[in-house]
């Protein structure tokens, strides 16, 4: 009956356990791999800006064109000029999180 089907069912799904997350959402595991790369090169990089003792802005972070607009820009914008993989990795998790939109309107580029 039911019943027999019903614990059919769940002896299979404990031999192949997965989340229901990932059954809503197939491509999730590497959504949060990108998720991790992407917020531990900027843990990297704040560790790197504290570590040598450094300001993270500029005195006038304003100007747009200024040659020095303060070093967590500075820093942020030579990691993506020289890693495509990393601005890939931002452009999926801005897409993904709204209330990291307010970062979408300050490029570093």
């Amino acid at each position: 009956g039911p019943h027999v089907v019903a614990i059919a069912k769940w002896e299979l799904f404990k031999k192949n356990p997965v989340s229901i997350k990932n059954r809503l959402n197939p491509d999730r595991p590497r959504v949060v791999q990108g998720n991790r790369e992407y917020f531990r090169t900027l843990i990297k990089a704040i560790k790197f800006i504290t570590g040598q003792e450094l300001a993270f802005r500029h005195q006038d972070e304003a100007e747009e064109n200024a040659e020095n607009r303060g070093n967590w820009k500075e820093l942020m914008k030579l990691l993506f000029d020289t890693n495509p993989e990393l601005v890939k990795l931002k452009e999926n998790v801005l897409s993904q999180h709204s209330y990291m939109l307010i970062t979408r309107r300050r490029r570093y580029s």
